[in-house]
């Protein structure tokens, strides 16, 4: 067994590195910001409906496809796990976005030490390029922030449970919106419907939409353990 003074040591040493908290939470009327440089996709030329439905057979659980309304691949999300250091028992989600042309556009990986929950994401060269994270002072109503560096661009804010939620931009813009289908094939198969409007970063928001799914299943499997206890 590994000493538990080990594993403090190394996730203090781990919390050193992490890029820098974002902020943006504390900021007053949420302010605009200029386009960023690190966009992970072209912005949209008009507005788009994306369906975006969860593999059933999924060696990590947390496998997706993004279709357009014509029915073909937007964009492909897998999942996986990653040790840092080759530490036994750090171990973090993963996950891995390509466009249609399985062109590598971002990876997003969970931070191991982290006050809410967050995931980096890192471009092809593991460069640093944004977070996607949950707001750790609103407890009584979720709402995550997507962010370019340090820069919240968007905010996801509505029903997570029942998967009805808007996205939002620094000037309260809605952005996009993600509901759930009226017909579900398979309650262990999430999909969503995501209507992206013009001008928007769709990856940004794809990236979103799963790391919300990801951390909701979490949430459901302890709500199911504590029912047990």
């Amino acid at each position: 067994m590994r000493s538990p003074i080990i594993i403090v040591v190394v996730g203090f040493f781990l919390f050193l590195l992490a890029p820098p908290q974002c902020s943006s939470f504390d900021l007053p009327g949420f302010k605009g910001i200029k386009p960023s440089p690190h966009s992970l996709s072209p912005p949209t030329e008009e507005s788009t409906r994306l369906q975006v439905k969860e593999k059933l057979l999924s060696v990590s659980g947390e496998d997706f496809n993004v279709y357009t309304s014509s029915g073909s691949i937007a964009f492909t999300v897998v999942g996986s796990n990653k040790v840092p250091f080759g530490v036994g028992g750090l171990v973090l989600d993963k996950l891995v976005v390509r466009d249609s042309s399985t062109s590598f556009v971002v990876s997003v990986e969970r931070r191991l030490v982290s006050p809410n929950l967050c995931y980096d994401l890192y471009d092809e060269g593991g460069k640093f390029v944004g977070k996607i994270e949950r707001n750790p002072f609103q407890p009584m109503r979720k709402e995550y922030c997507f962010c370019y560096g340090n820069d919240v661009y968007y905010k996801a804010l509505g029903n997570f449970i029942e998967r009805r939620y808007t996205f939002k931009d620094n000037n309260n813009n809605v952005v996009a919106t993600v509901t759930r289908p009226l017909v579900e094939l398979s309650e262990k198969m999430d999909e969503y419907e995501v209507k992206v409007e013009k001008g928007v970063d769709t990856a940004a928001i794809v990236g979103c939409v799963c790391v919300i799914d990801e951390d909701h299943d979490e949430e459901v499997q302890r709500r199911r353990e504590e029912k047990k206890m």
